[in-house]
């Protein structure tokens, strides 16, 4: 039995086909999948190096179906039908998928690659490069959307990823109750974080109309993990790559856009000197979304976005690591304003977030 949790396993593994290597370097592992980069001993298609992406059946302890390998490569295959060889956005090239020892082969985005989270703790995300990455994660995400909702047998197949819907609904929203209530996270509960009765019924009454919906949904393709630690810059090629599609599916688009926009918002405000730049992402990247979509019903979809950002901010904040107890309340409070004014702006003070979201996703367009 070979052990691909091991480098000696991933050779032998290796041994005797086209993808025969010299070195493999673990690029990580120890959850859901063990990645590598194998260097191969003679190149592959003009290519030297190649990503080897092993899965595992569990999460530490917790069950996490090998299905998702199928979804992640089908999810792949497709994107890779409609982008073309000058897309700003490409996605990685599927070489090999060997479902019985859930291997996946694909294409190496580059070892100087840095994902976009990186780049911005780094500093390195300026202005051009902010316009530049707006405008084409917008209109590629819009693509995916768009493009998919017209193609009946591909939403059937990725409307039975069924795990992948629970995860997505677990994560969020079937977190937000017990996260405000301080449930092993001693940052929110001592002391307890002031949220009103109203506005625990309020976001308890949301969480499961959202659930409810992430099930039932099937009218697109969401990438369902789109966030700056999936995309990937090549400095070298100027290519932006959108990896990791594990959890592929049918479901609500603004998801897509919240995570993506909470992300962003989360590090500026953690990282101030890169507010500028996140500014920038943000705005070009709903803006270019919403002229490439042309989305039937903006002001539902920007109310998704609102509310799933605030989502976003309380159930995922303080469970990273981004700064300090003060500012991780602050963002959290703020989160939980957001859930209250997009569930019930009728009624209530929005802020300035809030509103800024909306109206770029349903106000008039800037030129």
């Amino acid at each position: 039995m070979l052990d691909l949790t091991t480098i000696s396993g991933v050779k032998k593994y290796l041994e005797g086909t086209r993808f025969q290597c010299e070195d493999v370097l673990p690029l990580s592992g120890g959850t859901a999948n063990f990645i590598y980069r194998i260097s191969l001993l003679e190149p592959f298609e003009g290519r030297s190096t190649l990503i080897l992406k092993h899965g595992r059946p569990f999460v530490g302890t917790i069950p996490f179906s090998l299905k998702r390998q199928t979804y992640e490569v089908e999810a792949l295959k497709w994107t890779s039908t409609w982008l073309t060889a000058d897309s700003a956005v490409k996605v990685p090239a599927v070489l090999h998928f060997d479902e019985n020892k859930a291997v996946i082969v694909m294409e190496d985005v580059g070892p100087d690659a840095k994902t976009l989270k990186q780049l911005l703790l780094d500093g390195l995300v300026p202005e051009a490069l902010a316009r530049k990455v707006g405008f084409a994660l917008g209109e590629f995400l819009a693509g995916v959307h768009r493009r998919s909702g017209s193609e009946a047998e591909l939403l059937r197949v990725f409307d039975a990823n069924e795990q992948g819907k629970s995860i997505s609904a677990w994560a969020t929203y079937g977190r937000l109750v017990s996260t405000l209530q301080g449930e092993g996270l001693p940052v929110l509960s001592d002391p307890p974080l002031d949220v009103s009765e109203d506005k625990f019924d309020t976001i308890a009454t949301l969480s499961k109309e959202r659930s409810s919906q992430i099930s039932a949904s099937a009218n697109c393709l969401v990438m369902g993990d789109f966030w700056p630690g999936n995309i990937v810059l090549n400095p070298t090629t100027e290519s932006i790559y959108v990896i990791d599609w594990e959890l592929a599916k049918t479901g609500l688009e603004g998801l897509d856009l919240g995570q993506f926009c909470a992300e962003i918002h989360t590090l500026r405000r953690f990282h101030p000197s890169q507010s500028n730049s996140g500014d920038i992402i943000i705005s070009v990247f709903l803006q270019t979304y919403r002229r490439v979509r042309d989305h039937p019903d903006p002001s539902t979809l920007a109310g998704i976005v609102v509310t799933h950002v605030g989502a976003h901010l309380v159930a995922w904040t303080p469970r990273v690591e981004w700064g300090g107890r003060e500012d991780t309340r602050a963002v959290v409070a703020e989160g939980v304003e957001l859930l209250v004014g997009g569930h019930k702006a009728s009624h209530h003070k929005t802020q300035p977030w809030h509103d800024f979201l909306k109206a770029s996703l349903a106000g008039p367009l800037i030129d």
